[in-house]
């Protein structure tokens, strides 16, 4: 079956970019990371390049791995994006977090 294909400035590609970023940074490979985020290789390597959207679960395996906070993750660009802007103010004020969860659920 065809993966969806994502914009190339949509979130999913945006995470998956920042993850890449974040894994280089740290001087890991795609399979260095895959084993500590106990994920298959080709499954992390799609998040990376945009192709399949990742779970919440994976996020925070992912993060785990790379020692970051997952909203780490979705903060790609703070100065750039509207989505980055939320995610930097979920990051600083996470007690709106938690009120919005309890909306949700």
């Amino acid at each position: 079956m065809p993966r969806k294909q994502y914009a190339h400035d949509s979130f999913v590609v945006q995470v998956g970019l920042r993850i890449r970023q974040l894994r280089t940074d740290n001087g890991l490979s795609c399979n260095a990371l895959s084993i500590r985020a106990r994920m298959r290789q080709n499954h992390l390597r799609d998040i990376e390049l945009g192709r399949c959207a990742c779970t919440t679960k994976k996020l925070r395996r992912i993060a785990s791995a790379l020692r970051v906070e997952p909203l780490d993750l979705l903060n790609h660009d703070i100065e750039q994006s509207d989505i980055g802007h939320i995610g930097e103010l979920m990051r600083i004020r996470p007690e709106y977090v938690q009120r919005i969860r309890q909306h949700v659920a």
